[in-house]
């Protein structure tokens, strides 16, 4: 059978063109350019055979499960992707064999999914336009004196040797993803690059005086213009405006997209390609989501790839498209078991004309309006306008109609009850209790008059029975099953919650900021805003671009002189000079060896026995705003050799000498501190949580305490010196005894008086003396002397002999010259608990709970207690009473990016803090161990959590809220209850 002839096109007012008069039925055909699918018995097909008409725009219609998509998709897509594109994952539905595929080169499937799920996939790089302006830019003069190649102009290809000219502080995509952890991920602007994408240097290469992100923020209409004289590219920008996306910018984001846009892509980049005119597409249901005119551009463009010799096969329901098809073929006639057959097939005006099918019926009505309203009447355009223009009146009145109800329906929920029947739960007698919704309901009467029994034991219990009774019996086995309180009836009761004045939290991690959230919200904080320092040396640490080098280069001011540094060091098995050697044949001619400059031609002081700090001269530079390119380039360079690591050396002469007071300055691509060279990982709100095993204190497990020598069973006397009695068990220690001579030299050691009090000296005097020095040597002069050495804080000797450990009443005959290792008490007491049960009880009374040594008390990893935000760690602001707390937080000074981060997070611990001082728990700190707290301060945390959830249409209960608050604060209270009933819940309160 030969095809029908082309006889449909779509006119600029989107009406369907005259068809030809020689349109035939599919009878009268010859046998070739047609796609046979042979026995088709996938899912509900009854072994049908379906022929299509090739270099034509094809529907497939039929009601919902007659079987369309299982032919299309099931079956010709699948076996075509296999036989055509060489699919390897392809599995084509059951049929016997596909006839006409010779016709065909390759199937294309059009669907709305989205082009990409990342920011960086932009409509540009999808169709390859991107490609061609980034040659565009690598021809122009200035790329070509600088070297730049098109990989340069990318945001996908990474600095330094890789040529890319990207942004690395945002990795190309001009914004940073923050997890927010508890709320949705935020995208925030990059502050280096200002949302730009690249590099100052890449940015300075501009055509017609645009950059690479200034096309990138244009659409498409001004791309158009912009590149009128490159055909190449024009070209390519005019397949977007073909299909109607003028407006999209060319560098906007993939997600950002719609399903339609993102389809009118897919076709612009098949546009773009050189048709063969052998190709098949295939779209399921294109017009899902779109506006009427857009599917008028849709149409254009299906109708254009036909045009082209290529062929349409489209499922679709929506007439507009159905009445400018040149074949349909209409599957059912009903869906499921009675589909599965082909009901009719030909052109729309022959498939009208059958009666048992309802796609036929639909097109009738279409043609018969259309024939009522004139061919050139505006409504022709699309025929369903018509259609909903005359029900529009019809669907106000029903929404009218809807909204009425609904408000009626409200009404009626604002007024109604929660009606308990028969309750006669404990000492109930058979009662029967309605309270309203809404409102606060206040349970009272004497001691063991019911109270608790109604509210709590009935009216809780009933509703969490119901809750547990909900879900599946795979979550009751771990839940367990509620006993059904003895009551009749309870009619109209809403989820309930129970705020009682038990402590539920038996967890010895649990404190007051993670029992209201409060702590989750500024974990994340702190991990999203904070600035890691160093644990030892408090330094600030991070990752710096080399955008943000040159910044601090530049900072220095006009006419400074720098010495560009990277850092080498010797590969495996390669010594000092072979590394020497090598750079020197790399072209370097001078290097800095421990902080010395020597030129690679002479000779050079290398000891093979000491590690020596090199680093080779990448470039001298003079500071000055014209020379930033040069800078920019050594940057790269030495952040190459160093691998990403460089230093910049101040200089005043020639000779390099350092000037007066300048330290180098220390650069690095690496989270490693610039002083002590230790190296960081990068911080996520997990790594704050002192639950987990990622951001506990290893030594305290995130309890914060660990069981040690109690600093004041210690010390009993902090007035006295430590050899007039401040030390529990040396009392008053004579002059002239080893214990005197041993106290005097660790004094001499650690830089204090040996007879100034204790509460005179400095902590970290104090800290040394309790917890030991170390592995540092003290020197102690004396005769052949024996002293009782009390407390254990003997360590080791040079002398040949061990020190007796952790017992009270030791006693050690020391010769001349001898050198010790003052352990400390807290340790020896505790390696002396462990060691027997006998010191376990002689020292019961030295030993505690205490802060853990390790992490101070904070709970947490050294490097995320290390983490400042405006100067204060996360501890610190966790000690603080909860009203200096929120007085903290409210007078923070964040810049306007981190305040853009910062904002929600805020937002939820000022609100929650706020109300926790509302209620009189200002005194508290987030610290604070959850067990520690009384009953009355357990059940205003408990309810200051709630709020923050936010909940509506819940049935809270409180047991006596009023419990352990002073009558100054139960108006606070009721402000808060207030606030609870206000969001839409229903309160009921047993209460005196």
């Amino acid at each position: 059978m030969m095809p029908p002839p082309r006889t449909v096109r779509i006119a600029k007012d989107g009406r369907s063109a005259s068809r030809d008069s020689n349109r035939q039925s599919t009878t009268n055909h010859g046998s070739s350019q047609w796609l046979r699918v042979v026995g088709a018995r996938q899912n509900n097909l009854k072994n049908v055979t379906v022929e299509i008409p090739l270099q034509r725009f094809v529907c497939v219609t039929g009601v919902s499960g007659s079987g369309k998509s299982s032919l299309v998709n099931d079956i010709l897509r699948e076996a075509l992707a296999r036989d055509l594109n060489g699919s390897q994952n392809a599995e084509a539905g059951d049929y016997d064999r596909i006839e006409g595929r010779e016709h065909l080169d390759k199937v294309i499937d059009i669907d709305q999914s989205p082009i990409g799920r990342t920011p960086r996939s932009n409509p540009a790089t999808y169709i390859k336009v991107f490609d061609e302006i980034r040659d565009l830019y690598a021809r122009l003069p200035d790329s070509k004196v600088r070297g730049y190649k098109p990989g340069r102009f990318s945001f996908n290809v990474t600095t330094g040797r890789n040529g890319g000219g990207r942004c690395e502080a945002c990795e190309g995509n001009g914004a940073n993803k923050m997890d927010m952890e508890l709320l949705a991920d935020l995208w925030v602007t990059c502050p280096v690059c200002a949302g730009r994408r690249f590099s100052r240097e890449t940015l300075q290469i501009l055509y017609k005086g645009k950059s690479i992100a200034d096309v990138l923020e244009m659409d498409v209409q001004q791309a158009l213009t912009h590149f009128e004289n490159i055909p190449a590219i024009a070209g390519m920008l005019r397949t977007l405006h073909d299909v109607g996306l003028d407006y999209i910018k060319l560098g906007q984001s993939s997600t950002t997209l719609s399903g339609g846009e993102a389809q009118r892509i897919k076709l612009a980049r098949e546009l773009v390609k050189r048709s063969t005119g052998r190709t098949l597409y295939l779209l399921d249901e294109p017009t899902t989501g779109l506006h009427f005119a857009d599917i008028k551009k849709l149409l254009a463009v299906l109708h254009g790839f036909v045009d082209s010799a290529n062929s349409v096969l489209v499922i679709e329901h929506n007439l507009d498209v159905l009445k400018t098809a040149d074949w349909i073929i209409d599957l059912g006639p009903e869906g499921g078991a009675e589909g599965g057959r082909v009901v009719a097939e030909g052109t729309p005006e022959e498939v009208a004309q059958c009666g048992q099918s309802h796609t036929g019926k639909a097109l009738r009505e279409l043609f018969a309006e259309s024939a009522r309203r004139g061919r050139n009447s505006r409504s022709q355009r699309f025929g369903i306008s018509n259609l909903k223009s005359q029900i529009g009146g019809g669907v106000a009145k029903r929404s009218a109609a809807m909204q009425s109800t609904i408000g009626n329906r409200q009404s009626a929920i604002g007024n109604a009850v929660v009606s308990v029947v028969g309750a006669r739960q404990h000492n109930l007698k058979n009662i029967n209790i309605e309270f309203p919704h809404g409102q606060t309901t206040v349970c009272c009467g004497p001691s063991g008059s019911g109270k608790s029994s109604f509210a709590i034991d009935t009216v809780y219990t009933e509703g969490q029975r119901r809750y547990v009774e909900s879900l599946s019996s795979y979550a009751r086995q771990f839940l367990g099953r509620l006993q059904p309180p003895k009551v009749d009836h309870v009619y109209g009761l809403s989820p309930a919650i129970c705020i009682e004045q038990k402590n539920t939290s038996k967890s010895p991690r649990s404190t007051v900021g993670t029992v209201t959230e409060i702590y989750d919200y500024m974990r994340i904080l702190w991990a999203r805003v904070g600035v890691p320092h160093c644990p030892k040396c408090k330094t600030p640490i991070g990752t710096q671009t080399s955008d943000q080098i040159v910044e601090r280069l530049l900072a220095l001011g006009d006419g400074a002189r720098v010495l560009l540094l990277a850092p080498v060091s010797p590969a495996s098995n390669e010594s000092y000079v072979q590394l020497l050697q090598r750079e020197r044949a790399n072209g370097y001619s001078r290097v800095r060896i421990d902080g010395v400059l020597h030129s690679l031609d002479g000779e050079l002081p290398i000891d093979a026995k000491r590690r020596h700090a090199v680093e080779l001269v990448i470039d001298r530079v003079i500071v000055r705003s014209a020379a930033r390119s040069r800078i920019a380039d050594s940057v790269e360079q030495a952040l190459v050799v160093g691998a990403g690591n460089m230093i910049a050396q101040p200089v005043i002469d020639d000779l390099g000498g350092r000037s007066k007071g300048a330290a180098d300055l220390r650069f690095s691509q690496h989270r490693s501190c610039t002083r002590c060279r230790q190296s960081f990982e990068e911080l996520t709100p997990h790594h704050f949580s002192f639950n987990t095993r990622m951001g506990w204190c290893e030594q305290c497990e995130g309890l914060g305490v660990q069981r040690g020598a109690n600093p004041s069973a210690i010390v009993a006397r902090p007035t006295r010196s430590i050899v007039d009695g401040a030390i529990t068990g040396w009392g008053v220690v004579e002059p002239g005894s080893l214990l005197f001579r041993l106290a005097s030299s660790l004094a001499a050691h650690l830089g204090f008086d040996v007879r100034s009090p204790w509460d005179r000296l400095t902590p970290t005097q104090q800290l040394a003396f309790l917890q030991g020095c170390g592995e540092d040597w003290i020197e102690v002069s004396m005769d052949d002397v024996a002293s009782p050495l009390v407390g254990g804080a003997w360590g080791s000797s040079d002398s040949g002999r061990q020190a007796p450990g952790a017992s009270p009443d030791a006693t050690l005959r020391a010769p001349h010259g001898l050198r010790v290792q003052w352990n400390g008490f807290f340790p020896s007491i505790h390696r002396a608990t462990l060691a027997s049960a006998a010191y376990r009880d002689r020292l019961a009374e030295f030993v505690s709970d205490v802060p853990c040594q390790a992490c101070s008390g904070s709970r947490l990893r050294l490097d995320s207690a290390a983490v400042r935000l405006t100067g204060r760690t996360l501890h610190e602001i966790c000690l603080e009473p909860l009203g200096r707390a929120l007085e903290w937080f409210r007078q923070i000074d964040l810049d306007r990016r981190e305040r853009k981060i910062a904002g929600e997070l805020l937002h939820e611990i000022t609100s929650r803090l706020r109300f926790l001082v509302e209620v009189g728990l200002d005194y508290l700190t987030l610290h604070r161990t959850a067990s520690t707290l009384s009953g009355g301060e357990a059940q205003r945390i408990q309810l200051a959590s709630q709020i923050g959830t936010g909940l509506t249409g819940v049935l809270y209960v409180l047991d006596e809220p009023t419990i352990g608050l002073h009558p100054r604060d139960n108006a606070r209270l009721i402000t808060a209850l207030n606030r609870l009933k206000s969001l839409g819940n229903t309160l009921l309160l047993v209460e005196h």
